[in-house]
């Protein structure tokens, strides 16, 4: 099983890139990722505009932990070049300048620090191990979807998704054990690093507290470039 990477670029297909022992690949998507047809069902969730070298701009998803500092996928982050778009709240555009950023070594993970996301709804994280946990909710912007959880390894949970599925361009869409809707954003306990481009679709999950010694170092950091 190879699924493909939920990032997408306004461009061409981009190579394979493995990533924890799956191959991710990059894809076609087009502006349209970023565009509000409606309402947002998920106030806690980030949209991401990348530029890039490889292609105009890359699209993914991501949430916003304080201070500006939003989490995403790593492999959203390959290539950065310019001012990042963020989409967040109920349809707030905003433009600015990537101050710094941090991947990690092995997990497919990245924070970014962008002081203009400061206007962006709060979505809290949840770094402790999770037990017993046979379903994991993701969430987008406009997507809710329920992913049973069929696998686990050190890093990452994976399940097979039937409905609801999520998009190419949703990469780093958080996770959540309870269901999420905008009177109610429960702790993100990961976020989505790879999965299939139909549906049904087999999704994988960053797992928190698998990086949770990662994740507190970086989100107290106040460096910049």
């Amino acid at each position: 099983m190879q699924p493909g990477m939920r990032a997408c670029s306004q461009g061409y297909w981009a190579g394979l890139i493995p990533v924890i022992g799956f191959v991710l690949v990059a894809c076609n998507s087009g502006i349209k990722q970023l565009v509000d047809v409606h309402q947002p069902v998920s106030a806690g969730v980030v949209g991401l505009a990348i530029p890039s070298e490889a292609a105009s701009r890359t699209f993914c998803h991501g949430v916003h932990i304080g201070d500006g500092k939003i989490l995403t996928a790593g492999h959203c982050l390959l290539s950065l070049t310019g001012e990042v778009t963020v989409k967040c709240g109920l349809g707030i555009s905003i433009f600015g300048q990537l101050e710094w950023f941090e991947r990690h070594d092995e997990a497919d993970i990245a924070l970014i620090h962008l002081p203009e996301a400061l206007k962006c709804p709060i979505t809290k994280i949840d770094l402790s191990e999770l037990g017993g946990v046979s379903s994991i909710w993701l969430a987008t912007r406009y997507i809710q979807g329920i992913v049973p959880v069929l696998y686990q390894d050190a890093f990452t949970f994976q399940g097979r998704q039937t409905d609801n599925c999520l998009e190419r361009g949703d990469s780093g869409a958080p996770a959540f054990v309870g269901f999420p809707d905008q009177q109610n954003i429960p702790s993100a306990v990961g976020i989505l690093i790879s999965g299939q481009p139909d549906c049904p679709a087999w999704q994988t999950i960053l797992r928190f507290s698998a990086v949770a010694d990662w994740l507190t170092e970086v989100s107290r950091s106040k460096r910049s470039l």
